[in-house]
């Protein structure tokens, strides 16, 4: 493949109008190419919290904001996903939801709490009753970087209650975002990392955009509303993520109102910028068929690089930094 060849689009893909925009640019071959991506940039991100390397530059926060960030593109395609599948099924979608994505999707959990707990006893880390019973129901969790899971569990079970409840959008909508805010202020309530929540408006924005796609395509298919748009999402992601990740503000609430923004304004950037691209290649590809896999497993090889959070050496880092010719790069690895 060319390097050209990654910002053509075949024509059949394009809608006709002043300027011709993808209108596959959120079909599932996409969105799972988005997931691959992004999948290795919050891979990138645990990374980077673990060498001691960027610190205390921009380049450092930026790798460290793209956690958030892409677990904010992880979250819009979710709520995409369920709209879009409920405006195709309609109520029989929301009666079968339960069986057939809320169980499934926690027995995903339950075998991944799994393989961590058996790991985590074979590394020789330790773990209460209580802490499993956190990871299989919610507020903490055993999966290295899992709370992922718990808060798309929730929000799944949100949509299901909403939708079973509401059949007006405009009321769906409304709960939806009652919903949001509840879960934000039950992790603010619950003493929860600001990364439990500061994403979570995306999935709104998912099922909005779903909602309202022939529309929105209908408006930015014209050159210069959809470079307003580009420049615009652009300018306001770009703002929002140095005033909320570089230490500019003081005020918290004020910081994590930056971040939500900019984990809004970065989904926008995001498609406006796959409306133009072709992302879809044999790696991005096979990236998403295994993206939730990279996501959840990434702890395990992540661990053997640096001390748990309780200040614990992994068990290959205590035997390398007892070795006097262990080479530098790895104790700066190891050190916590």
């Amino acid at each position: 493949m060319k390097i050209n060849d990654i910002f053509k689009q075949p024509k059949n893909n394009f809608a006709a109008g002043n300027f011709w925009i993808n209108l596959n640019y959120l079909s599932k071959g996409n969105t799972d190419c988005l997931k691959g991506i992004f999948s290795i940039f919050v891979v990138i991100c645990h990374m980077r919290s673990r060498i001691l390397i960027l610190n205390d530059t921009l380049l450092g926060a930026l790798c460290t904001a793209m956690g958030y960030l892409s677990v904010s593109v992880f979250f819009f395609v979710s709520g995409y996903g369920l709209m879009s599948s409920y405006q195709k099924k309609g109520k029989l979608y929301i009666e079968r939801f339960w069986r057939t994505r809320i169980c499934p999707f926690y027995i995903v959990i339950l075998v991944i709490v799994a393989i961590y707990a058996v790991y985590e006893l074979i590394i020789g880390e330790y773990f209460t009753i209580f802490d499993i019973i956190k990871s299989i129901t919610f507020g903490n969790v055993i999966i290295k970087n899992g709370w992922y899971l718990q808060a798309a569990l929730m929000l799944y079970i949100f949509f299901w209650i909403v939708f079973d409840l509401f059949s007006q959008f405009k009321g769906q909508l409304r709960a939806m975002l009652l919903c949001c805010i509840g879960y934000t202020l039950l992790c603010i309530a619950l003493n929860m990392g600001t990364y439990w929540y500061e994403s979570v408006f995306s999935f709104l924005l998912g099922i909005i955009w779903c909602a309202n796609k022939e529309k929105i395509d209908g408006k930015i298919n014209q050159k210069r509303n959809y470079f307003i748009c580009l420049i615009s999402s652009f300018a306001l992601f770009s703002v929002t993520l140095i005033m909320g990740n570089t230490g500019l503000l003081k005020i918290q609430g004020l910081i994590l109102a930056c971040k939500m923004i900019s984990a809004v304004s970065f989904v926008l950037l995001v498609l406006f910028l796959i409306m133009r691209m072709n992302i879809q290649n044999i790696v991005t590809q096979k990236l998403g068929t295994i993206s939730l896999e990279i996501y959840v497993m990434q702890g395990i090889p992540l661990t053997f690089f640096r001390g748990g959070h309780n200040g614990t050496y992994r068990v290959i880092c205590n035997m390398c930094l007892q070795l006097p010719s262990a080479p530098y790069f790895w104790r700066c690895f190891c050190i916590p």
